[in-house]
């Protein structure tokens, strides 16, 4: 999952590198890439399962 939001994170980036001439449509996309890298935090920091699989 972490490699999805690498590669959404990545094409976010691009985009707002190649289409920045409307201010909103930039706001949006900093707005997804924000999303992104709190999606990925909690990915992060969430416990693994795998001691539940354990007993």
């Amino acid at each position: 999952m972490r490699y999805f939001l690498y590669i959404g994170n990545t094409a976010m980036l691009r985009l707002i590198i190649v289409d920045h001439h409307d201010p909103f449509n930039t706001l949006i996309h900093a707005f997804v890439i924000l999303i992104l890298i709190l999606s990925y935090y909690i990915i992060n920091n969430t416990p693994a399962r795998k001691s539940l699989n354990n007993k």
